[in-house]
């Protein structure tokens, strides 16, 4: 899991862990972009959402590339809003997974 609680995640934030390079791991992984809309990508966020909410938890961050399993560098979202990716991906989680999860999402802004 990232070092940083929820409400301390912002720009400068994202921008250390790529300069750290920190690892994905089993309670931390890395997605340069938000899988599509269509079935395939659904099935991609439930699944990843379901194998964290089967383990001991952890932290999913859209918008970090990555190399080699560890962060390289922020790529922001930037071709749907924040408010959103947030419902989609809510209505995804909430369609998709038994029992219902209890899910934090924090959108980060990025300096145009």
């Amino acid at each position: 899991m990232l070092p940083y609680t929820l409400n301390n995640i912002d720009a400068s934030a994202l921008e250390e862990v790529c300069r750290q390079r920190f690892a994905e791991s089993g309670t931390l992984d890395f997605k340069r972009a938000i899988p599509g809309k269509d079935g395939g990508g659904t099935f991609e966020i439930a699944k990843d959402v379901s194998a964290f909410a089967n383990a001991d938890g952890g932290d999913l961050v859209y918008g970090i590339d990555e190399e080699e399993g560890t962060a390289s560098r922020v790529t922001p979202i930037v071709d749907e809003s924040a408010d959103d990716a947030e419902r989609r991906l809510r209505q995804v989680i909430d369609a998709s997974i038994e029992p219902r999860l209890t899910v934090q999402i924090k959108a980060v802004e990025f300096g145009s």
